[in-house]
């Protein structure tokens, strides 16, 4: 029995429809935005983890 998303020759039906769709780089700079956010975030945690170290240093004194 045919698969219903595959056809003819493995090809997807909306490459049949459409031709095959090919990325202008947004997935690439989207990629990069996202590891820029992840090295941020982990930047603000460690920041934010010293700032309450010394907060609770300076409040035991």
């Amino acid at each position: 029995m045919p698969s219903r998303w595959l056809p003819q020759g493995g090809q997807p039906e909306a490459d049949q429809r459409h031709g095959p769709q090919v990325l202008d780089g947004s997935r690439a700079l989207l990629d990069l935005l996202i590891a820029l956010l992840i090295i941020l975030h982990g930047e603000f945690l460690e920041g934010a983890h010293r700032a309450a170290g010394l907060m609770c240093r300076f409040a035991n004194k």
